[in-house]
């Protein structure tokens, strides 16, 4: 082994285990109309949203608990048919009193069926409750020391059964399939060897729907 290449590389990971935070669901109202006709298709969608927005919060849904967006509907129209949808996004820390709001919107359209030659639709539906999962709010310092005490114990042992001794970190470097990596500035490890880091520009922005969150590096242990 020639002198510029000894050094000992290693896999590590850095795991994130979170709590749930809240739960989220989602309700989307449709109103569509299959034939010309003098009521507006859009005013009626508006009115419908309005009406769910205020039976979730006659069932305990704080207002601020509610948003608006990100539906999978699109709108559309022309002389023959048309369509409106909004999309709800509702949460709650409480599980049970979500699919109880839930419960009270279907109550809501069922006390409020429409004549079949109504010229409008309306129509509703309804996703699952997730669960959210809290933020995991490691430093730098705590990720890389998490990674490096991990790969030590592996380098350590691959370099005993070589007759080698580890001096010191040389580089960390995240897998390219678990983050979009980019080059960071020198750093400086525990032991004062100059660190190379490339570490993901958002490490601690992880999926809200994800309650264990890992990380892949490969570290590099210069040996003598």
């Amino acid at each position: 082994m020639s002198e510029s290449a000894r050094f000992i590389e290693v896999i590590a990971q850095s795991a994130t285990d979170r709590r749930v935070d809240s739960y989220q669901a989602e309700v989307q109202v449709v109103v569509n109309s299959r034939k010309p006709s003098r009521e507006s298709c859009f005013e009626e969608s508006l009115k419908l949203r309005d009406e769910v927005i205020s039976v979730l919060k006659q069932s305990g849904i704080p207002e601020e608990n509610i948003l608006e967006g990100n539906g999978d509907r699109d709108w559309y129209y022309d002389e023959n048919w048309r369509s409106t949808a909004h999309s709800l996004q509702i949460s709650h820390k409480d599980i049970t009193k979500l699919i109880k709001a839930m419960g009270k919107v279907e109550q809501m359209f069922s006390a409020k069926k429409r004549s079949f030659f109504s010229p409008l639709k309306r129509s509703f539906t309804m996703k699952a409750p997730q669960a959210c999962y809290s933020n995991q709010n490691q430093t730098m310092e705590e990720v890389l020391h998490s990674i490096v005490t991990e790969a030590r114990k592996k380098a350590d042992s691959l370099a005993s059964a070589a007759g080698l001794q580890i001096s010191g970190v040389l580089t960390v470097i995240e897998d390219s399939d678990s983050g979009s990596n980019r080059s960071g500035n020198n750093l400086t490890a525990d032991d004062d060897y100059l660190m190379d880091l490339e570490l993901s520009e958002n490490y601690t922005v992880l999926s809200p729907q994800r309650k264990l969150a890992r990380r892949q590096f490969r570290v590099r242990f210069a040996v003598e």
